[in-house]
């Protein structure tokens, strides 16, 4: 089992990381409501949709998602040090948490055809950030001390990284689809369109991101061996 010390740096790296990851998507999401709302035909609502965001919206979703960024890294430390616990009885004990900190299902009917699958496909969202946190928190790798290295170090293969990655973005692009196959799951009337067209935005640059973001740290893996 991986010593505390070891353990205590991974999931400060992993924490950070997360974090940073975090800023960038809420002044993103920023860009993309401006973005959305060009033209002289939205020079009225601009303004209020932007004061909207930034304060009410964006202080919400900054809190609900590093709630569960923590929630994570929880049950992940959990998994590590109780190896003979499932990983669903975790995932079952920390979900209502992570749940109510989920922005999506937040603005989502609980009277919709849709907010069962909805729920189900965010809890498979959850246990795969987990599942995986599990196999980097227990990285022993020495000499680790940046999360690029703890990446490179932990899955040595870029392909096992993509695929990894991959199945995390796969439930979030399916809970996306099916908002958008139905929007009107959505408790908002006004403002649905402008919000799904950023969701569906915001999701596409950011899986490329991501998996350009492996490509990048093991090819400077690569070219310092």
């Amino acid at each position: 089992m991986v010593n505390n010390e070891t353990l205590k740096r991974n999931i400060g790296l992993v924490r950070q990381r997360m974090i940073e990851e975090l800023e960038t998507s809420l002044k993103k999401g920023s860009q993309y409501i401006d973005q959305e709302l060009e033209g002289p035909q939205n020079v009225l609502i601009r303004p209020i949709v932007r004061s909207f965001y930034e304060m009410f919206a964006r202080p919400d979703i900054n809190q609900g998602s590093k709630g569960n960024l923590e929630l994570c890294i929880e049950a992940a430390k959990e998994g590590v040090l109780n190896p003979s616990q499932s990983i669903d009885m975790i995932i079952d004990k920390h979900f209502p948490r992570y749940l109510k900190n989920d922005q999506t299902a937040k603005f989502c009917s609980k009277t919709h055809k849709n907010y069962k699958w909805l729920i189900e496909n965010t809890k498979n969202t959850f246990r795969a950030q987990v599942k995986h946190l599990v196999v980097v928190l227990q990285c022993e790798a020495p000499d680790v001390k940046t999360y690029n290295e703890l990446m490179v170090a932990c899955f040595k293969d870029p392909e096992v990284a993509r695929q990894i990655l991959s199945e995390q973005i796969k439930f979030m692009e399916m809970g996306i689809e099916k908002i958008s196959s139905d929007p009107s799951i959505l408790n908002i009337v006004i403002g649905r369109d402008l919000i799904m067209r950023v969701l569906v935005r915001g999701m596409k640059d950011r899986k490329g991101e991501l998996l350009g973001d492996i490509d990048v740290i093991f090819k400077a893996r690569a070219s310092t061996n």
